[in-house]
């Protein structure tokens, strides 16, 4: 496939979908468009073969987007991260919050890590007589994902670390799908932006973006993290996905490590 190609399909993802993948690493973005190419049997052909497929089926630039921007996730991924944040996080945070406490999920996809930041807090707040204020912003640039966030329904795998006792508080069931109580889906404000752009807002005090850095380019990713340390309080929360550990390590003017084996950061004043 040649550079030629690839950018003809990106600009058919950009035209249908409104992604510039051009601050996603090339060979991620070859290796995810070969790999579907070989599942629909035409390893080895030429990518026109590919642009025809395209040009009479549409939804497949829906199928490539949602390879290349791995919008799979679950509630409650990686439970060990989610305690951590909740007893060292979280807890304390409202526990001292002297003004509003905002927290931002950025890259959020269809809503599963939000709404598990959402489920957490509304558990904290119900034990707390002095209840803060909490803000609960998710963005993505894909607005597909997040209409499907919006609509807070989900299917039964992406509830494999949910406990009973939270399935029946938090979610009420359907046939062929859960949906999120209106109590927790008015906690979170949904919004289209990139983390790449200038942030949402100010003084956030927690920003979670797990799993996404990792297939951007170097200089995307400095991007990002300069965002978010400008975005955050001094001595606020930063916490990537496992794999993106070196990432926050090899920023130490703005970052230093709290808990490295669930990729949090804490913010430095500058």
């Amino acid at each position: 496939m040649s550079e030629e190609d690839l950018d003809r399909l990106l600009e058919k993802l950009r035209e249908r979908r409104g992604l510039d993948f051009h601050d996603y690493r090339r060979s991620f973005i070859r290796r995810h468009v070969e790999n579907r190419m070989f599942s629909l049997g035409l390893q080895g052909e030429d990518c026109r073969k590919y642009e025809e497929l395209i040009a009479k089926s549409p939804v497949e630039l829906d199928i490539l987007f949602d390879k290349l921007t791995i919008n799979v996730t679950e509630f409650f991924r990686d439970p060990d991260v989610w305690e951590y944040l909740a007893e060292h996080i979280f807890n304390p945070l409202l526990s001292k919050a002297r003004e509003p406490a905002f927290i931002w999920s950025a890259g959020c996809a269809a809503g599963e890590e939000p709404y598990t930041i959402a489920i957490i807090i509304h558990e904290m707040l119900r034990l707390m007589n002095d209840k803060p204020t909490v803000r609960i912003v998710a963005s993505d640039v894909d607005p597909i994902s997040l209409a499907r966030a919006k609509a807070g329904r989900y299917g039964e795998a992406s509830l494999k670390n949910v406990s009973e006792r939270r399935l029946k508080i938090f979610f009420s069931r359907h046939e062929g799908y859960v949906q999120v109580v209106p109590e927790i889906a008015s906690m979170v404000q949904f919004v289209e932006h990139s983390y790449l752009d200038p942030p949402p807002g100010r003084r956030i005090h927690v920003i979670t973006c797990r799993n996404s850095m990792i297939y951007l380019t170097k200089g995307a990713r400095e991007k990002a993290l300069h965002n978010f340390h400008k975005a955050l309080v001094p001595g606020g929360t930063l916490v990537l996905g496992a794999s993106e550990v070196l990432i926050g390590d090899s920023h130490q003017g703005m970052f230093e490590t709290m808990h490295s084996q669930s990729s949090v950061f804490k913010n430095l004043a500058g």
